[in-house]
């Protein structure tokens, strides 16, 4: 539960003083990759390190990490849709990211018995990898006078 109060904290510093400057200087798609491939390398950290130490450095890291993209994400996906439809988007996104908090334990507790006690770990690199490589795949919509278009990804212009 320590791990859980040390990621919390790292979330909050995180959304207060490191994403909206580096969202702003970088741009947000570029950030949320980032950080989302900052979650996956941090959590191999208790795979190789299998130790107390490194599993509270791995937590706090990836709960500043997953914050910052979370963050990224929810602001990407509400300037990509219509105002109109926004509601629905962001509610959709949010039930998507609350049954990951509910599944998430349940495949962790499962992957953590039925694999090897580092099964949780590579399932949640696995995920941000998959998530990130996707988000790339995707171009988003033009339109943001703060963005640009790189590849999958936006930048500042």
């Amino acid at each position: 539960s320590i791990g859980y109060l040390a990621a919390g904290l790292a979330g909050f510093f995180t959304q207060l003083w490191l994403t909206d400057r580096a969202s702003r200087r970088y741009g947000l798609a570029s950030v949320a990759v980032m950080a989302t491939m900052a979650v996956a390398v941090v959590l191999v950290l208790p795979v190789v390190w299998p130790s107390s130490w490194a599993l509270l450095l791995a937590m706090t890291l990836a709960g500043g990490g997953a914050s910052t993209a979370n963050s990224c994400y929810s602001s990407i996906f509400s300037k990509a849709t219509a105002p109109t439809e926004q509601g629905a988007v962001m509610g959709l996104c949010h039930t998507g990211t609350n049954a990951a908090w509910i599944i998430g334990p349940m495949m962790g507790g499962f992957a953590y018995s039925a694999i090897a006690p580092s099964g949780p770990f590579l399932i949640g690199v696995a995920a941000a990898l998959c998530g990130a490589v996707l988000f790339m795949l995707f171009p988003l919509p033009n339109g943001d006078t703060k963005t640009a278009t790189v590849g999958g990804m936006r930048r500042n212009a």
